[in-house]
């Protein structure tokens, strides 16, 4: 954080009380972050504007290229 901002100008955040709090439970914060178990992945929408980009995804990445056609 004090290479963005050093810390002679945390003076004028309104934050800045909070900081030192911050840093002394970030440890134990990632810790349960890295405890918690992972939820899954929400479903993709289902919407005729999303599946016509997943076809055309699909279309264009059954096509060789140039590239791979010259051999």
């Amino acid at each position: 954080m004090q290479s963005e901002m050093p810390k002679k100008y945390w003076k004028n955040l309104p934050e800045a009380p909070l900081i030192a709090e911050l840093i002394a439970e970030s440890a134990g914060r990632v810790q349960g972050m890295l405890e918690t178990e992972e939820r899954p992945a929400k479903p993709a929408p289902n919407n005729a504007y999303l599946k016509s980009l997943q076809d055309m995804n699909q279309s264009t990445a059954a096509k060789p290229t140039e590239e791979s056609g010259q051999s």
